[in-house]
């Protein structure tokens, strides 16, 4: 009986996996293609090396462990975007707006106005 209920919890866990997965390779093919996917676009841990994703919508992206080194950001909207763990070095962020980013830390990135600039 045990087994059993090991089996479907394995099942289950696998879907939500699957969906998940899914979800994030939807949404960064959507932004990859230069069309919006947000808000709330689902990229935890993409790799945006390079992209460019000038005057994208990532209002409530989560972000968390992206990569976007030497990404064009510019004039994209951040706004209460999850950035924990994101490496943003070399990243252009000209006149984008970061207006309640999470967890962001802005090391080596570009173009970042003072006011979103550890000391």
């Amino acid at each position: 009986m045990k087994n059993r209920f090991h089996i479907r919890l394995l099942l289950s866990l696998s879907m939500v996996a699957m969906m998940l997965a899914s979800a994030c390779e939807n949404d960064l093919d959507t932004l990859l293609q230069g069309e919006n996917c947000g808000p709330n676009c689902f990229l935890p841990m993409a790799d945006l090396t390079g992209a460019d994703l000038t005057g994208a919508n990532l209002t409530g992206a989560n972000l968390r462990f992206a990569n976007l080194v030497n990404a064009n950001l510019t004039g994209a909207d951040l706004t209460d975007a999850d950035l924990l763990g994101a490496d943003t070095s070399r990243a252009n962020l000209d006149k984008a707006n970061l207006d309640g980013v999470i967890g962001a830390d802005f090391t080596g990135a570009l173009n970042v106005p003072e006011l979103y600039l550890k000391d």
